[in-house]
């Protein structure tokens, strides 16, 4: 393999593949990056057994063929030298060597065939989404996804479409967040599957800084998903499982609703937050048009914070984990957030003020 690249893209290139790449791994070629050279093009391909994610740049190649090389290595190395062009080339030994107008260096490698198979999607069915459709699905969604590998069905998002209706929920149990938008083109055919948060969050990294009117391909097998960007496609596993019914966890009705400013609501909040200490509890207690947060803890003491409200029904006092409020305010995206309550022991129901593409469900705390 012998090949010509450009600096700036390589860099930018490896820095992408690299988040497929594990930093602890029994494997040795797992650390490695595979890249292949082949039609004027250089392929650049981090991957476990779990992700793998693969970029594309334009190179001038002067032998096809693969290599291997550490991917930390390389990524370091390429992010210091000067901009210009490089050249990549396999030696007989198996290693690479790297040179520049004034620099030449040897990497060591692997054998190419060590490394992980990349799997070949022919994936059906295929739907495309806009680039910010995505990152808001994403980005609404992923924050409620549990942490704890016992429960492995909810480390992850449920990804569902029917017809022009996508769906993405992520919950943990004491929380739900669901977010619903409409495709432009329906889906051949009916898709419910789970895809890891670790996926989820590299598609929003690659996702977040396209231009607005870039579509994503997503491609989807019984046990793999793909997302097909711009000279990047990242393919992930699937969760195996069944993912809670969602549908059913969210209360239809409500007695009492409150309309808040979001802005206001959350500087208060988190005013409250130092408070709350490894409780984390806030009391909400409504009087008429205000609302009054409480938060206090035996280590650090109590604080009280009271904001307006536009309040329907009557009274109510219920407690809530503070973080989880946080975290829904950070994405909610809107001026205005509405509360649904029917009492202090049942779930409540908070919404952007505008539009019903965003719904999150929070379990309460005790009352002390």
């Amino acid at each position: 393999m012998k090949a010509i690249c450009d600096r700036k893209a390589l860099a930018e290139a490896a820095n992408i593949a690299i988040r497929a790449v594990p930093s602890r791994t029994a494997l040795p070629i797992q650390t490695h990056f595979l890249i292949t050279a082949e039609a004027q093009a250089m392929r650049i391909a981090g991957a476990d057994y779990e992700l793998q994610i693969e970029t594309t740049i334009p190179a001038q190649v002067v032998e096809e063929g693969q290599c291997t090389v550490l991917a930390r290595i390389l990524s370091e190395l390429v992010s210091a030298l000067p901009d210009g062009d490089i050249q990549l080339a396999s030696l007989p030994d198996g290693h690479v060597e790297l040179r520049t107008p004034t620099s030449e260096y040897k990497l060591f490698g692997l054998p190419p065939e060590e490394f992980p198979p990349l799997p070949e999607l022919t994936s059906e069915p295929t739907i495309q989404i806009p680039a910010p459709l995505l990152n808001d699905l994403i980005r609404q969604t992923i924050f409620a996804c549990s942490t704890d590998p016992s429960r492995p069905q909810l480390v992850g998002a449920n990804l569902v479409v029917e017809g022009n209706l996508i769906k993405m929920a992520g919950t943990d149990g004491n929380r739900l967040s669901v977010r619903r938008a409409t495709l432009e083109q329906a889906a051949p055919e009916p898709i419910s599957c789970i895809v890891p948060s670790r996926a989820l969050s590299e598609v929003q990294r690659i996702v977040s800084p396209l231009p607005s009117d870039t579509m994503v391909q997503i491609g989807i097998t019984q046990n793999q998903i793909a997302f097909r960007f711009p000279d990047i496609c990242l393919i992930s596993r699937l969760i195996e499982g069944q993912f809670p019914n969602f549908e059913r966890v969210i209360p239809q009705q409500w007695t009492r609703r409150l309309t808040l400013q979001t802005k206001e609501f959350q500087s208060a909040l988190r005013r409250c937050m130092a408070m709350a200490g490894e409780t984390r509890r806030v009391v909400f207690r409504t009087e008429n048009d205000k609302l009054t947060l409480l938060a206090e803890s035996s280590s650090f003491g109590s604080g009280r914070e009271e904001i307006e409200v536009i309040k329907e029904g009557e009274d109510i006092e219920i407690a809530f984990d503070i973080r989880y409020l946080d975290q829904f305010l950070n994405v909610v995206g809107t001026e205005g957030t509405v509360i649904e309550m029917t009492g202090s022991l049942a779930p409540g129901v908070m919404r952007p003020v505008e539009g019903d593409d965003l719904t999150y469900v929070l379990m309460p705390m005790q009352l002390i």
